[in-house]
């Protein structure tokens, strides 16, 4: 069964979110990301690397980017 994912009510950039202690799972641009690996200075600027769920690799994405934390649902029994 597939995990069902719940939206926080409020955004925060990606800098935010990982300067919190709490899990880092994230919704951006209709994907779910389940992590974030590390951050990683570019050109651009400061970028992270996250994990996107049911991805075969990691992604960038810059830090000033503005995401919504997300909470796996609990699993409903029958």
């Amino acid at each position: 069964m597939p995990v069902k994912w719940t939206p926080a009510p409020y955004v925060l950039t990606l800098d935010d979110l990982y300067g919190k202690d709490a899990p880092h799972s994230f919704l951006h641009n209709d994907f779910i990301y389940v992590g974030i690996m590390r951050p990683d200075v570019t050109a651009e600027g400061l970028c992270y690397i996250v994990l996107p769920l049911d991805a075969a690799a990691p992604r960038r994405l810059l830090g000033s980017t503005v995401v919504t934390p997300t909470t796996p649902l609990p699993p409903v029994f029958p």
